[in-house]
């Protein structure tokens, strides 16, 4: 099946059915722990001269480096087909800078913050098999300074949106009996 987008903003694209099914399983697959270390980080790294406030605490897939796309080759491929979108629809050029898991349970709150600067751009897909809205875990997105629109974390859906822009994804609640999904892929504009 096709992916299909709704442009909601000149910063912000919806997409359903984003990945092929086979590609959907198999990023899905790495968040086995059978396969990979989770990793919980408890601290807050701030970038001042990129203004950039990093997620001060976080549950996700054990990278060598937080800065780095890591060393799953389907969640490299998820971002090289992601990157290709990402082109098509923005009308740039970009490379793929950084791929950040997440996983939450219940009371797992994040913050807002934002993945970047001005030109870069972030790919936020949803991997759980299944999900029912009655159970929280919307990703918020801030759309001007007083207004902000929250997505379901629908299975194989996406939010292509600038990187600058405040987010953060919300906790699952208690009728969620299992971990909320996601994977989030940073684009750097080329030249840049």
């Amino acid at each position: 099946m096709r992916y299909s987008n709704k442009k909601i903003s000149d910063f912000v694209y919806k997409f359903d059915n984003i990945l092929p099914l086979d590609l959907f399983y198999r990023a899905q697959d790495e968040f086995n722990p059978n396969y990979n270390n989770w990793n919980y980080k408890l601290e807050s790294k701030i970038i001042p001269e990129q203004n950039l406030h990093q997620h001060p605490h976080r549950l996700g897939l054990a990278k060598v480096s937080g800065d780095t796309l890591g060393w799953s080759l389907p969640l490299i491929e998820v971002g090289t087909y992601l990157k290709l979108i990402t082109e098509h629809c923005l009308h740039n050029k970009y490379y793929l800078g950084r791929i950040n898991t997440n996983i939450q349970s219940f009371g797992q709150e994040s913050t807002y913050h934002v993945d970047g600067c001005g030109s870069d751009w972030t790919f936020l897909v949803f991997m759980n098999s299944e999900w029912n809205s009655e159970w929280g875990g919307e990703f918020s997105i801030q759309m001007s300074e007083n207004d902000y629109m929250g997505f379901v974390p629908l299975p194989n859906s996406g939010i292509l949106f600038k990187a600058d822009m405040e987010h953060k994804g919300n906790a699952p609640n208690r009728l969620c009996m299992s971990f909320r999904y996601s994977i989030a892929f940073t684009f750097f504009e080329i030249g840049t």
